[in-house]
């Protein structure tokens, strides 16, 4: 079986990217989940007639918000006839069809992907795997799985305006933070800080919180660091199964997520919990969110916290005693039934 293997080195991945692009004569497929202007656009400066480009990426505000999916120049590839589908959630895959050549690796559609980062593809010809896993035929699936998802240049303005409300908040807005007496010199302290970046908010926020469970002696995430995302998971001892907080712009979340490599077993997981739904919903002392998520692999079963969220830092101290009691309570309810779950 005939391979290369391309890792970036002096823009050698972006070449063979843009040399892929401009010897296709039928088509040129793509799957990234993140887009930018610096990947995309090597596609739209070289597009010919009578070429059937294609994309398969996400739609997820979360990457828009961050920088990783830039849907003005995905607007740009749709206005020049290039057709996109949009995932729902959990597109890992990054693949690139010329004709019959397949690549296949790390590399996303974008300028850090082709030119900056430590990439791997592999190229093959589509011939050359057997019937039944082609990719052009696993491409032609998911293409026709999503059918229905295309959004209108209109609908996608939309979108982008959305976000950019978002971020108009964190960049217009120095967040002076308040000052937390009852942390004193803690390291944990962040009296006088200003802050201008939601990365820095997450990371103060999880900083906080985490500091703040291990003083109630609620040790679960004690060996987790804070991150600069809106998540953070802590194992509950299963492999693949977890307890996560999240905090979102406007409210908080605590949950408990099925994600082994197994979907089937996820289900399996998520259908024998949800067959003591009375008895754990009345450990924890409230209703909970039960999502099976038929099309993904990924289940959860959750609870929101509506008290505010990220951009609400003068209810935090409440917010984050309100997340740490929801969890205590969710993993109290939980935990006597995964333990006796099959690994």
């Amino acid at each position: 079986m005939k391979e290369i293997y391309l890792k970036t080195k002096d823009d050698l991945l972006k070449n063979i990217f843009i040399g892929a692009v401009k010897q296709s004569k039928k088509r040129f497929w793509c799957v990234a989940p993140f887009v930018t202007d610096g990947g995309l656009s090597l596609i739209i400066d070289n597009m010919k007639p009578r070429i059937d480009y294609r994309l398969i990426t996400c739609l997820d505000t979360k990457d828009m918000f961050y920088g990783s999916l830039d849907l003005d120049i995905i607007m740009k590839f749709i206005q020049n006839k290039g057709k996109v589908r949009f995932h729902d959630e959990f597109l890992h895959a990054k693949l690139w069809i010329s004709d019959d050549d397949v690549f296949i690796g790390s590399a996303n559609l974008t300028a850090n992907a082709l030119e900056k980062n430590n990439e791997l593809m592999i190229m093959i010809h589509n011939e050359q795997f057997s019937e039944e896993h082609k990719p052009i035929n696993w491409f032609i699936d998911l293409w026709d799985k999503l059918a229905g998802s295309e959004k209108t240049i209109g609908e996608l303005k939309e979108i982008l305006q959305e976000v950019q409300n978002k971020k108009n908040i964190f960049e217009n807005i120095k967040l002076q933070m308040p000052k937390f007496d009852d942390y004193g010199k803690s390291p944990f302290a962040i009296s006088n800080k200003s802050v201008s970046s939601i990365d820095e908010l997450h990371f103060i926020f999880w900083e906080q919180l985490l500091k703040r469970a291990i003083d109630r002696g609620f040790m679960l995430h004690a060996n987790i660091s804070p991150s600069k995302k809106h998540w953070i998971l802590a194992s509950s001892g299963k492999s693949g199964l977890g307890f996560g907080y999240a905090i979102m712009l406007n409210n908080a979340i605590v949950e408990f997520l099925i994600e082994t490599r197994d979907k089937e077993r996820n289900k399996a997981i998520f259908d024998e919990l949800e067959s003591k739904k009375k008895q754990i919903e009345l450990k924890f002392g409230n209703i909970l969110n039960w999502e099976r998520k038929e099309n993904n692999i990924r289940c959860r079963i959750n609870y929101i916290i509506n008290r505010g969220g990220l951009d609400d830092q003068d209810k935090w101290i409440e917010i984050q005693e309100a997340m740490i009691d929801a969890m205590d309570r969710l993993s109290k309810a939980l935990k006597p039934h995964i333990q006796y779950l099959d690994e």
